[in-house]
């Protein structure tokens, strides 16, 4: 399913007039999309034939400078050099036998029995590692016969340690990238494989222009890794449980911006249903969802998931920093206008058609007090699970999810730093029982500022997150 894009590729463009082939040219040194100039050619949709069976556009690593040497280093290889000679063990000043074979071996073991006492804490934890890993300890033994073992162990760890980091820098940037330029080579956007497990392709923006969103999958190749680990936990769990109910799992995303969590759940086998309000971002969807040939598993609405069905909601047609921010009205009006969308509620959609709903993902920037306010019987009785963007000020739709008879909150925090090098997700916070109110969660979030907030029942949830 997921192979990968060629150099010599033929992706075609649709343009407001007529479909144009944009590029299918192997002599160019590196993978290059070429759209023909429009007014809407940043979010033009990519149509689906093309090759993928040759390599794929990388992006280049980061080059790394040494410093200049300081002035003690500058000293001690220059003018510095009888301090040196000062420094040095008395055993190699010996006038008749600098470099004799009895004084070497004396120093090489009284400093590789130091070094080795000094390091001995290393084998110890590394031993308790192997037995972790289910080694036992019959064959351990052979570390004991090693000459110097403390010493070995310890450079082998720490060997093992830096290339555990170099692996985990490279790790954490795209897999791939490929630019979508116009026929004036002004850069549009790119087609980015993602980094994720699995790993997968999405149409980004300019990320010049989209500072949020496709910016950080630019830089990094993911985005909100704590919830992109609970959300393949969580869909794990549901198909386990798919093998015992027969149904598939299916989560529906509200608020999708570009479709990162609805490309993502369709690879792993769930169907999605996908609302985005603006009409360009739902071709940017089905793009991606054509390029990683999922399209039969996501669907994509162009409606706003609202309190009342049926109605119109205004939306802003302009281009901002990050595309957040694009509902303008207040309230919903009963006939549609230029730069209007139709609204459905949750509802009117699935609670009157009996549908069940593994998982609900809703990130809109306004009115998601208004999208569980037209979901009252539905969170009640239809949806398992709910990850949501909150802040402080949402206090409104906190209360309605934990009427709903939501017993757990937690509270997702992405790892940053060294350890984001290598975990996902930083210790969350997790609300339980009497811990579980609306004054005890915003209160938290007033010190955490904005947060994905995942909402679940004790008897569904995942040992991951404790019980």
């Amino acid at each position: 399913m997921n192979q990968e894009l060629g150099a010599g590729q033929q992706i075609v463009v649709a343009s407001n007039s007529s479909s144009t082939v944009v590029h299918n040219d192997s002599s160019l040194s590196s993978s290059l999309i070429r759209i023909n100039n429009s007014d809407d050619d940043e979010l033009a949709p990519i149509m689906t034939n093309f090759n993928r069976s040759n390599t794929t556009a990388t992006v280049s690593s980061n080059i790394i400078s040494r410093s200049p040497p300081s002035k003690d280093e500058e000293m001690a290889t220059s003018g510095g050099g009888s301090n040196l000679n000062q420094q040095l063990p008395l055993i190699l000043n010996h006038e008749s036998d600098i470099l004799g074979e009895k004084s070497v071996k004396a120093f090489s073991g009284v400093w590789m029995r130091r070094l080795g006492s000094i390091f001995s804490f290393i084998p110890r934890i590394f031993r308790n590692l192997l037995r972790m890993c289910g080694i036992k300890a019959k064959y351990l033994t052979f570390l004991d016969k090693l000459p110097s073992r403390n010493l070995i162990i310890s450079v082998l760890a720490v060997i093992g340690l830096i290339f555990m980091i170099l692996i985990a820098v490279q790790s954490n940037k795209p897999k791939g990238l490929i630019p979508l330029v116009r026929d004036d080579n002004r850069l549009v956007g790119y087609i980015v494989k993602t980094n994720t497990n699995p790993s997968f392709y999405m149409r980004v923006l300019n990320p010049a222009r989209d500072t949020g969103f496709s910016k950080h999958m630019v830089r990094y190749g993911n985005w909100e890794s704590a919830t992109e680990e609970l959300f393949k936990m969580l869909i794990e769990k549901f198909q386990r449980d798919s093998k015992i109910t027969g149904k598939k799992c299916l989560i529906v995303d509200v608020g999708s911006h570009l479709g990162f969590y609805s490309i993502y759940p369709a690879l792993l086998g769930c169907k999605v249903i996908s609302y985005e309000i603006q009409p360009k971002m739902v071709e940017v969807i089905k793009s991606s969802a054509s390029l990683n040939d999922v399209d039969k598993l996501v669907s994509v609405k162009n409606l706003a998931v609202f309190r009342d069905a049926r109605k119109y909601i205004q939306y802003s047609t302009k281009y901002n920093a990050d595309l957040t921010n694009v509902v303008t009205a207040d309230e919903e009006t009963e006939s549609k206008t230029p730069g209007s969308v139709e609204t459905i509620s949750l509802d009117e959609d699935y609670f009157s058609a009996d549908i069940h709903i593994n998982l609900l993902k809703v990130d809109i920037s306004k009115k998601s007090d208004d999208v569980f306010a037209g979901g009252l019987r539905t969170l009640s009785f239809m949806i398992d699970h709910i990850i949501t963007e909150l802040t402080a000020d949402d206090a409104v739709p906190i209360r309605y999810i934990l009427n709903a008879y939501y017993d757990k909150v937690v509270v997702l925090e992405d790892s940053s730093g060294i350890s984001g090098l290598f975990f996902k997700s930083s210790t969350p916070k997790i609300f339980r029982g009497s811990e579980v109110s609306v004054e005890a969660i915003t209160a938290y979030l007033a010190k955490t500022g904005k947060r994905n907030v995942w909402f679940s029942r004790k008897k569904n949830t995942i040992p991951y997150y404790g019980k």
